[in-house]
């Protein structure tokens, strides 16, 4: 109890005269709270990016995973075709009615993800419009079977060639961001 009381007591006597002397001396320790308050604010920002940037990719992971799976089928498809195991128009067919439907699907998921952050809708902005790119390419690979127009297909490939860039785009800047908050990314 006696303990106690003598360290309250030296602890109220301590503060009293720590709160005397003169200003010049109180203002470098209030220079160096202002600095420590500045560094914490930077922390406090980068620990927010942190989490924000962290709460987007939970978002859009899933999305990108499926969106994997739906390229494959198209690869797999493309390659049936292209071996002569499946007719041309059963490869427009199987586009039109498997592959463009649950591409718009995808695409509606990914627009309907809408980050507050800047740098991040920059980024969505590129997955948005690698999908929009991908469905265009896809109609017109169904245009062109079904019209036998061979330019149709050249339009095709060139949006399914930008698509692919805006992938990549996206990727990099996502790996970017991983970097600049600390996130683990893909296959890091």
């Amino acid at each position: 109890m006696r303990k106690t009381l003598l360290i309250t007591l030296i602890a109220v006597v301590s503060a009293l005269f720590s709160g005397c002397g003169n200003n010049e001396k109180a203002s470098a320790p209030e220079k160096d709270s202002k600095q420590i308050d500045q560094v914490q604010g930077v922390d406090q920002q980068k620990s927010d990016g942190k989490e924000a940037f962290e709460n987007y990719l939970n978002s859009i992971t899933p999305i990108l995973q499926e969106i994997g799976t739906w390229g494959q089928k198209y690869e797999d498809l493309r390659t049936k075709s292209a071996n002569g195991q499946i007719s041309n128009e059963e490869f427009a067919a199987a586009i039109s009615n498997e592959l463009l439907p649950e591409g718009n699907k995808l695409q509606e998921k990914m627009e309907s993800i809408m980050p507050e952050e800047k740098e991040f809708r920059d980024v969505q902005e590129k997955l948005n419009q690698m999908m929009a790119k991908n469905n265009q390419a896809f109609s017109e690979i169904i245009a062109a079977i079904n019209a036998g127009d061979a330019s149709k297909i050249t339009s095709a490939n060139n949006l399914l060639s930008e698509a692919r860039e805006l992938e990549r785009q996206a990727y990099y800047d996502l790996k970017d961001l991983s970097d600049k908050y600390g996130v683990p990314f893909m296959n890091q």
